[in-house]
């Protein structure tokens, strides 16, 4: 007779029965390990209908994956209907034991992996947008590196926002992310990567965009329309710019382009990716002795994170491209 506890698969989620027994807690198998996987992409796309293309599974085909697990589980993990997808307690608490045993068993692959002098398993990154023109930092020179060393390493690189970067970190899903950061967490690490000067730009269409700069007062700026980036608030901006009216923003660096692009709005964009429109003549720079600014860029990445040997070689190329003043 195996030594393994008999399960009761006919338990129901909403069995009153305790659980708190590690008894009545079965081994983990397979079937467990796809469960939980489904979950972890149903909670990272915020439900089934939006984890359906991503598991490339019917919505109700997902339900009876998650019924699955709770009765395995013995616990209600989520509750979903027209009131839309939310966890329970104890759904974000498997959420986050689901998330670590998926990191470690990625670590255990790596290493046996190293063993055998191979380095497998893939490596992700994360970068803010429209930063692969910046002479600055070469991301994909830090590639081109990486391959040569591990080309049996599957490389994925993420494109958002600074905010979906740090959460994108703490879920897991990136090792290391690199971007300008309006904030910090106590949970990561952050190594200065490079600068980059930000301009305040307006137009061809704009009524500042033939005003010369001599004429151009701070009452001018302030007065007019701004574009704001989404994820800055207002304590997170240089004093001067919170007296800016702010009417518009865009969680991206190219939403803020069109819509300094429209003739609307000021906006700052870095100089690096300015430039293409200001030599055809469709922007221009307003008052950079007063408004222009260094923004600094980082490499973040969790402290608590599994360090395979990929994530160890990343950081060092990463590294290697960084140009700090």
């Amino acid at each position: 007779m195996s030594g393994e506890i008999p399960f009761d698969h006919a338990r129901t989620a909403e069995d009153p029965r305790p659980v708190g027994d590690a008894a009545l807690v079965p081994p983990l198998s397979d079937v467990d390990l796809k469960l939980l996987a489904v979950f972890v992409t149903v909670v990272r796309c915020g439900g089934f209908a939006l984890a359906q293309n991503a598991l490339n599974v019917s919505p109700s085909t997902i339900s009876i994956h998650i019924s699955n697990l709770e009765i395995r589980v013995g616990a209600k993990l989520c509750k979903r209907g027209r009131s839309g997808f939310q966890l329970t307690p104890e759904g974000a608490e498997v959420f986050e034991a689901a998330k670590s045993l998926f990191a470690h068993i990625e670590e255990y692959r790596a290493r046996i992996a190293g063993i055998n002098g191979l380095l497998l398993g893939e490596i992700n990154v994360g970068v803010i947008d429209n930063m692969v023109e910046h002479p600055s930092f070469r991301l994909d020179a830090a590639i081109a590196e990486f391959k040569r060393s591990a080309r049996d390493v599957k490389v994925n690189v993420t494109v958002a926002p600074p905010n979906n970067l740090e959460q994108m970190i703490l879920d897991g899903q990136l090792h290391m992310a690199i971007s300008f950061f309006p904030r910090r967490l106590t949970r990561f690490l952050y190594e200065p990567m490079f600068s980059a000067q930000m301009d305040l730009c307006c137009g061809r269409d704009h009524p500042l965009f033939d005003v010369d700069d001599a004429e151009i007062t701070p009452e001018h700026v302030t007065a007019a329309e701004h574009a704001q980036r989404g994820y800055v608030t207002l304590e997170q901006m240089q004093p001067l710019h919170r007296r800016f009216r702010f009417t518009a923003s865009s969680p991206s660096i190219e939403g803020l382009a069109y819509l300094v692009l429209s003739g609307g709005y000021l906006g700052f964009l870095s100089s690096v990716y300015a430039r293409r429109w200001i030599e055809r003549g469709q922007m221009r720079v307003i008052r950079p002795d007063l408004f222009s600014y260094r923004s600094d860029y980082f490499m973040a990445y969790n402290k608590t994170a599994p360090e395979t040997r990929a994530f160890r070689l990343m950081l060092q190329y990463l590294r290697a491209e960084a140009h700090v003043p």
